[in-house]
């Protein structure tokens, strides 16, 4: 079953609508080729139970929450047919989240598993570009009824956290918290950050590996609370754009690490 909810219809072209697509115990949804702008909410929610879901080649703008949000804080526990799982998010353009609500993010994951965001264009957040929370800090949860297993790769993410000037801090353009078992960070590009973490590896961010990104213009945050990372390769190259194709300034990447 596809439940799509919608709450107060539109009164004007110009107007945040408070209108709201959710997926919630769906499975084998294809989102694709859509427009969604102007919500007083996020753009497109996977919720409890949805699995194999495709979202792709939309553009996702003006909204107060973020442009894709799967998975819910509440779920920490949930059965495997109850998690959000094996998902795909990828060709995406999201941009000018958090209309009037600061701590918007572009792309959310919470409490998810198997999930790739991948060749993902995302700009102008109020806060994090790409953000993924479990809900406890420390337990491991492990396997397919558990949390983990995240691909987020190829992804440019430019000008995130745009409302640190409104005090909304501890953040990066690219945002992990809590164990996610099996994950990988690979290959993306960010630049133009406002924070001055273009990725922050946060408190038990353990069991995620983190490869070949880069970043202009920030640094590599990683929690106190996070096992200190392995040694990496430090190359300087000439980044090219994962959506564009364009080559940038000289920066400084990072090799792979484990944490």
């Amino acid at each position: 079953m596809c439940e799509l909810t919608e709450v107060n219809k539109p009164r004007s072209s110009s107007e945040l609508t408070h209108v709201r697509t959710e997926l919630t115990n769906t499975r084998g949804i294809t989102f694709t080729n859509n427009t969604v702008r102007r919500r007083g909410s996020g753009g497109l929610q996977l919720l409890t139970g949805a699995e194999d879901v495709a979202v792709s080649g939309n553009h996702f703008h003006n909204l107060t929450a973020a442009g894709v949000i799967a998975g819910r804080w509440m779920d920490v526990h949930v059965n495997g047919a109850q998690r959000t799982r094996n998902v795909t998010i990828s060709n995406n353009v999201v941009a000018d989240t958090g209309d009037d609500f600061f701590p918007a993010t572009g792309i959310s994951l919470m409490n998810t598993y198997n999930v790739a965001v991948t060749h993902n264009l995302v700009y102008d957040t109020a806060f994090m570009g790409f953000h993924q929370r479990k809900a406890e800090e420390y337990s491991l949860l492990d396997g397919v009824d558990g949390i983990g297993k995240t691909t987020f790769s190829h992804n440019e993410v430019y000008n995130a956290t745009s409302n640190v000037s409104w005090g909304v801090h501890d953040s990066g353009a690219v945002y992990s918290f809590g164990s996610w078992p099996g994950s990988v960070v690979s290959h993306n590009y960010v630049h133009h950050a406002t924070s001055t973490a273009n990725y922050y590896s946060d408190n038990q961010s353990h069991q995620t590996r983190w490869d070949y990104n880069v970043g202009q213009g920030g640094r590599f945050d990683f929690s106190p609370v996070t096992a200190s990372p392995c040694p990496c390769t430090r190359r300087t190259t000439t980044p090219t754009s994962p959506t564009t194709g364009s080559a940038g300034p000289s920066t400084t990447a990072t090799g792979h690490r484990t944490w």
